[in-house]
């Protein structure tokens, strides 16, 4: 997403209801990623001809997504698996705010029988065109186009005090997430110091002491590496120095941990000689790797959960 757009996903209410027996007010980072909530449902016949009335077909960069609007302003995206919905994202663009839009999205969403996930804020709220107006107004997005300065300041403060907790935690780096599609990372990063071939026929792109790599065109990997100590990342990214230096030892690093509650393991297959790993499962799914060279910390490694 662009830092001026506000972005919600639409969810089977036959589903949340399967699962819940009501519908709560929000979604744990763990249930939202790790639930398959387009499963068994199918979306209107008409679907695709109604969308687009909406907004223009747009060509999306993957072929099983189907999208109408524009990368930077308002964007509807369905994924699709085997012709079937897995993931239906709406990006509506702030700067212009199109109040019609948002009452031509509660319609489609009553019409699918489904509730809007903020992605922000976690809520699940009603298809009700005036209640994500309203929604709208009080997220992040809004403040950036109203006070870009002043947001960025607060911003800073904010990713400064939690952000590092955050990424052992989630295997989340402030806004960076694995899957985010690289038009999304080059919105909020820019374009990256270095790139290089990845694995599989990646894509490795370089911010100071940050990496990311890619497959398919989204994120699948995320490395910071220290360096003196200390870790360089790229706007809006930041580390509290003075947390980092509590977790640069191993056994500070273990004490965090359980003082966060976050279960871990000493990961065999990568601790050897001077080198020791422990591997964290995060609530999202992803496997973060901590590693440590002669018990200092060397670099913190975010990728899939491999069973």
């Amino acid at each position: 997403m662009a830092i001026w757009q506000f972005d919600l996903h639409l969810l089977p209410r036959p589903n949340i209801i399967e699962r819940y027996s009501s519908v709560p007010s929000q979604l744990s980072d763990k249930e939202f990623f790790t639930v398959n909530w387009w499963s068994g449902v199918a979306l209107p016949t008409d679907y695709e001809p109604m969308l687009g009335s909406f907004l223009p077909k747009y060509t999306s960069w993957h072929k099983d997504i189907s999208s109408w609007g524009a990368e930077d302003s308002d964007l509807i995206e369905i994924f699709l698996e085997n012709k079937a919905p897995e993931e239906i994202v709406i990006h509506i663009n702030v700067r212009k705010l199109d109040v019609s839009l948002l009452e031509k999205i509660a319609h489609f969403a009553r019409l699918c029988d489904c509730l809007l996930f903020l992605d922000e804020s976690r809520k699940l709220i009603e298809p009700d065109s005036l209640e994500l107006y309203q929604e709208i107004k009080r997220s992040n997005a809004y403040k950036f186009v109203m006070d870009p300065e002043g947001f960025h300041d607060e911003l800073s403060k904010q990713l400064r005090n939690m952000m590092l907790q955050e990424f052992i935690a989630t295997g989340k780096i402030g806004p960076i997430y694995l899957g985010m599609p690289k038009r999304e990372v080059q919105s909020i990063l820019g374009d990256a110091q270095a790139t290089s071939d990845g694995q599989k026929g990646g894509e490795l792109w370089k911010y100071d002491d940050l990496q990311l790599g890619f497959h398919q065109g989204a994120v699948c990997f995320i490395g910071v590496y220290v360096t003196d100590d200390s870790i360089k990342l790229p706007p809006p990214l930041i580390f509290d120095e003075k947390v980092l230096a509590q977790i640069m030892r191993l056994e500070d690093m273990k004490k965090f941990l359980l003082a966060e509650e976050l279960e871990f393991d000493v990961d065999n297959n990568l601790t050897f000689d001077d080198q020791t790993c422990l591997c964290v499962v995060g609530v999202t799914g992803a496997e973060i790797h901590l590693v440590f060279a002669n018990e200092r910390l060397h670099s913190i490694q975010v990728a899939e959960h491999s069973d």
